[in-house]
């Protein structure tokens, strides 16, 4: 079987924290992994090149204040991950996505509140896992 190959991972490279504005993309602008070409930089959407079912997970290292992060198809909330209290400082979501080829998934900033930290300590990862 020829088995296709799809996975990336990225992270936030800024020169300052990225405050939250609801509904707008969190910028993983960084590649570590883009086997298949399918995850782009500059939009930090990645777009899915095949029919199938996708794991996805978003790590993100937040401020007190911050509320959640969303894990988007197609501009609709699939994954939502959220903190319980004002001490924490980290958010993570994570599932299987089924997938339509050409179905865009991304990171959006659940709410107006706090900010998330630059650098490698937020990532969003996503592969292919069956056809």
């Amino acid at each position: 079987a020829n088995r296709k190959k799809v996975a990336f991972s990225a992270f936030i490279v800024k020169d300052h924290d990225i405050p939250a504005s609801a509904n707008q993309i969190v910028p993983f602008n960084s590649v570590l992994v883009n086997t298949g070409e399918a995850y782009n930089n500059f939009t930090s959407v990645f777009t899915a090149p095949y029919d199938g079912d996708y794991f996805f997970i978003v790590s993100a290292d937040v401020s007190p204040d911050y509320a959640k992060v969303n894990l988007v198809r197609n501009n609709v909330p699939v994954i939502k991950a959220d903190k319980d209290d004002q001490v924490s400082t980290h958010v993570t979501g994570c599932g299987i996505i089924n997938l339509t080829a050409g179905d865009v998934v991304a990171v959006t900033h659940g709410a107006n509140k706090g900010y998330v930290d630059d650098g490698r300590d937020s990532t969003f990862t996503g592969f292919l896992i069956a056809e």
